[in-house]
């Protein structure tokens, strides 16, 4: 409220008051309430997910960093001093820094990652307002924490015999994140695209939301075909070679439909892994019925796919001269 009237009467003392009430909050709550909730139960129960005390007064916390970062940025166009400084960008890093910490502290894995993807969203969505190349920037620094955090940890930690594959909420989770990365490049990778070419680096959003999908639907087949028998190890084998080739031909149909090149670049090289892992595993020691399933179902899509950029590259070129 100081920053929101600081900006509006163009009252300095009131932008002074708004981070030092800020650093006093600080440090009475990890003076006080913090050791004085140290294993207190939950405040309140939500869909089986318990949230201390603690953790709302720290989202408190977070939340007003966030605001006064947001009131310094704009208040610069009244006070030249904070033209050039980057006292707002470090607030801003603060405020998400500690929402990761705090949450991921105290919830369970699985809702801890919905709300680490409330900062790429608020990133993304104060790049609309503002148009700070910073903001987007951050988006896609806490996206990418978002897409290792679920990769290598959220997929792990869910097990047991209650749990049933694909009807999960790590499924949802990842098909969330996924269109999370696609937002996030829609309009902001314009931003930073001429930073990322110079430096020879690929579109990130666009590798990663491509490998949360691939990554989950591995997750998930292995689980469906967890056992022990021998059986079991070769279905899990033919259905891994049909989801790479099925993932593939969608990443080739959607690079088609979008104009992208760099998914149709994704699914030719998940082509050709696939048909590396047919040749150099499928075939061997897996019996003949699953060979000859996942040759069949693996040529089918390599077939269609061929098809697909057999009749559309030509014109998508068409259409790239047309532009140029």
């Amino acid at each position: 409220a100081s920053m929101f009237l600081a900006y509006k009467l163009r009252e300095k003392l009131l932008a002074i008051k708004a981070p030092v009430m800020l650093i006093v909050a600080a440090v009475y709550l990890y003076g006080w309430e913090l050791p004085r909730l140290a294993g207190a139960g939950p405040a309140f129960t939500l869909a089986g997910v318990g949230y201390p005390e603690i953790l709302l007064l720290m989202w408190s916390w977070a939340i007003g960093v966030a605001a006064v970062a947001a009131g310094m940025s704009m208040c610069r166009k009244h006070w030249p001093v904070l033209q050039g400084a980057k006292i707002w960008q470090v607030t801003l890093v603060a405020s998400f820094v500690a929402w990761w910490v705090w949450n991921a502290r105290v919830l369970p894995a699985h809702s801890a990652t919905w709300y680490w993807l409330l900062v790429p969203l608020t990133a993304r969505l104060w790049f609309d307002r503002r148009r700070e190349r910073f903001t987007i920037l951050l988006a896609y620094i806490a996206l990418g924490a978002c897409v290792v955090k679920y990769c290598f940890y959220d997929t792990f930690v869910t097990s047991g015999a209650e749990f049933r594959a694909f009807f999960n909420t790590t499924v949802v989770l990842g098909v969330v994140l996924s269109a999370m990365c696609y937002l996030v490049e829609r309009r902001g990778g314009r931003q930073i695209g001429g930073v990322i070419a110079e430096r020879g680096l690929p579109p990130i959003a666009v590798v990663a939301g491509a490998f949360t999908m691939f990554w989950m639907g591995n997750i998930e087949i292995v689980r469906w075909f967890e056992t022990e028998t021998v059986q079991g190890t070769q279905a899990m084998q033919v259905g891994l070679s049909v989801w790479w080739a099925l993932w593939a031909s969608a990443l080739l149909v959607w690079g088609f439909a979008g104009r992208h090149a760099l998914r149709r670049y994704l699914a030719l090289g998940l082509f050709a892994l696939t048909i590396v892992k047919v040749l150099t595993i499928d075939m061997h020691g897996v019996e003949t019925v699953y060979r000859v399933l996942s040759l069949v179902a693996s040529g089918a899509l390599l077939i269609g796919a061929s098809w697909v950029y057999q009749r559309y590259s030509k014109r998508l070129l068409e259409l790239v001269a047309t532009d140029e």
